[in-house]
């Protein structure tokens, strides 16, 4: 019986090694551009009942996509979802929306959290990038040196973060205020210093300023709003800011030396950006029968129109009413449309131009917003 029993022992040895060994394997996550095309590899998933941290593990693994759970969410929490042969990162957004959570593709890391920390995170981090790259150079290199990230069950938030001070040989003000705490294992790929901080620090609501000078890092609540300011040069500027204005509600816009001045979050400036350089449309199936269009623009409509027909629509368009009505396909159009449905990209496009549609499927006929 004790031979049997010893066997058993070390097959329960072997199996565990093995496992261990394929976890590892798993772990050696994508980053860069594999990742850009993993993210739109479509994939499916049925969950049924499973708990949330168990789900994101598994799909995490069989992803090789990071995935880092915010300390603030209930990781036993159930979740019932199923998806099929929708793109990976449209499926991370339907995680996140299925449980009201937040979502941030946080470089090579699918961040979940609440949403104000989700819609926060990356404008976070790069803000501290512009405070390192404006320290000293020795300073700036430690800051934002690149290296994985991984710690063990019941690890210390406060412990973690005494040893990214250390590795960065700088000080730290103000530790006191993240609170003891325990947090379940994570291996996270290659980031910058200054983004591991990012990631620790917003799950207790707080970032830091870097003092140069004296080798500190001082720990600092997170502002209500953080924003970046970036200026833009393109066409006439009035114009252009009243078209962000309309695209972008929640952002502050104001021209200063003919060139529109805009303090909005990483995500906007984004779409802001990709809008003046026109970049070609993307079209994307989120569920059986459905179509979501991503597009930045800002060009004459008529160009729009005609970049939007790649993807598989076509337009009835009569010039001759266009022109009775006053109406031009030569307008200007700002359009920064993501994941949205045909009829949202369509009314977007075409209300700046006083138009409207009727759609049939993919045909899409066009006409004065006004006319008869």
């Amino acid at each position: 019986m004790q031979a049997v029993l010893r066997s058993l022992v070390l097959l329960v040895a072997i199996l565990g090694g093995v496992e261990g060994l394929r976890s590892q394997e798993q772990k050696t996550w994508l980053t860069g551009a594999a990742l850009g095309k993993q993210l739109d590899q479509p994939v499916g998933l049925s969950w049924s009942g499973l708990p949330l941290r168990q789900a994101m593990e598994r799909f995490a693994a069989s992803q090789r996509v990071a995935i880092l759970i915010d300390r603030r969410v209930d990781p036993g929490q159930l979740v019932e979802l199923s998806l099929q042969n929708v793109p990976l990162s449209q499926a991370l957004l339907q995680i996140a929306a299925s449980k009201d959570l937040g979502f941030s593709q946080f470089g090579p890391v699918a961040y979940f959290g609440p949403p104000q920390a989700a819609a926060r995170l990356r404008t976070l981090a790069a803000l501290r990038k512009q405070d390192a790259a404006a320290a000293p150079k020795d300073v700036r290199n430690r800051l934002l040196a690149v290296r994985a990230w991984r710690w063990d069950d019941l690890a210390e938030p406060r412990a973690l973060l005494a040893d990214l001070t250390t590795e960065a040989s700088i000080k730290i003000e103000g530790a006191d205020k993240v609170p003891h705490d325990l947090w379940a294992a994570a291996d996270l790929p290659p980031m910058t210093l200054v983004d591991r901080l990012t990631l620790l620090l917003l799950q207790f609501n707080l970032t830091f300023e870097i003092d140069a000078g004296s080798n500190v890092v001082r720990l600092v609540p997170v502002s209500d709003d953080p924003v970046i300011e970036r200026s833009y040069a393109a066409g006439v500027p009035s114009q252009l800011a009243s078209q962000v204005r309309r695209n972008f509600p929640k952002v502050d816009v104001s021209i200063s030396g003919g060139k529109l001045i805009v303090r909005a979050r990483l995500e906007d400036h984004e779409l802001i950006a990709a809008a003046l350089r026109g970049q070609r449309p993307t079209r994307t199936k989120v569920t059986k029968g459905e179509q979501r269009y991503t597009v930045a623009f800002h060009a004459k409509l008529g160009d729009i129109l005609k970049k939007l027909e790649t993807t598989g629509l076509t337009f009835e368009i009569d010039a001759e009413q266009l022109e009775q009505a006053g109406l031009s396909l030569e307008t200007i159009v700002m359009v920064s449309a993501k994941d949205a449905t045909l009829d949202e990209l369509l009314e977007q496009v075409l209300k700046p131009a006083e138009l409207a549609f009727e759609r049939q499927d993919q045909t899409i006929k066009i006409m004065p917003a006004m006319g008869p």
